[in-house]
């Protein structure tokens, strides 16, 4: 199976699976299923797929059209229409499921060392507030790198 995923931006998402199942066997058929998808906010998305299926017994073009809702962090709902076009057999389905998502993941904190307390202990310097240094440096004008040209 070789899976892509591209995503574009405005929501839009294109999804692509090619199948080839038992291979070198006398039933070996290919597959694929191409979804795109597009979410019009954080918890809602529709999509459309057609996934085609070819082999020495079978063959097939699905069509499915879609939506979710994700309803809080972990709840989704969602519904699908299927069809086919042959009638040798025909395909007709609609679908409606639900999903709960167990999510046991935790990021690690990472300490890369860059809060301002640990960058001014590498380097030495301890600014004083207020100090009469501080406040010069704020009234001087900043020096220039680049040369000015005048028409």
């Amino acid at each position: 199976m070789i899976a892509t995923q591209n995503n574009f931006s405005g929501g839009w998402v294109f999804v692509m699976n090619l199948i080839k199942d038992r291979i070198g066997t006398d039933q070996s058929d290919f597959s694929y299923i191409l979804t795109l998808t597009h979410s019009f906010s954080p918890q809602w998305v529709v999509f459309g797929e057609t996934q085609g299926i070819q082999s020495d017994y079978y063959a097939d073009n699905l069509f499915r059209f879609g939506g979710a809702y994700l309803w809080g962090k972990d709840f989704q709902l969602d519904t699908a229409l299927t069809f086919n076009t042959k009638d040798t057999p025909s395909v007709f389905s609609v679908n409606f499921g639900m999903s709960y998502r167990l999510d046991f993941h935790k990021d690690k904190e990472i300490d890369n060392g860059n809060t301002i307390e640990e960058t001014s202990k590498r380097s030495g310097k301890k600014k004083k507030k207020g100090s009469k240094k501080d406040a010069k440096e704020s009234t001087k004008k900043p020096k220039r790198d680049a040369i000015d040209f005048e028409d």
